[in-house]
């Protein structure tokens, strides 16, 4: 009996732990070990305990593996919610954007200014013709 304590304890931290720690872990722990150890347990019993005992205890075993797994459901299913990642694709513009107008008229207006540089060289090429 005391084997089926230790085991039963066991899934109660770890379901505890999956609950309040969000951890999917914990609960993959009882499928894969606890509730395996507790069906051996239960198989382990004397055979002087009582059958009626014996089929309460497995009854009861079923309902906190029912339990669990739907305690834990809650767990896998908001701890996968939250990991999914979302990826977003930009849309293709329907157009090429608009050009902005311009104000220079093309280029041809009057010039103003000195220029800010030398002067061009005459085609003479030379000061002093």
């Amino acid at each position: 009996m005391s084997e089926l304590n230790q085991r039963l304890d066991e899934i109660q931290r770890r379901y505890d732990d999956a609950k309040r720690n969000d951890n999917p872990g914990a609960c993959d722990d009882i499928q894969q070990d606890s509730f395996g150890a507790v069906s051996r347990a239960i198989d382990a019993l004397p055979q002087d305990v009582d059958t009626k005992l014996r089929d309460a205890v497995t009854q009861s075993f079923a309902n906190l593996q029912q339990l669990t797994d739907d305690g834990c459901k809650d767990v896998q299913e908001k701890t996968e919610t939250e990991t999914t990642p979302t990826e977003t694709t930009p849309e293709k513009p329907k157009k090429p954007p608009k050009q902005p107008k311009s104000n220079d008229n093309g280029g041809s207006g009057p010039q103003s200014g000195d220029g800010g540089g030398t002067q061009a060289p005459s085609p003479g090429g030379g000061q002093g013709d």
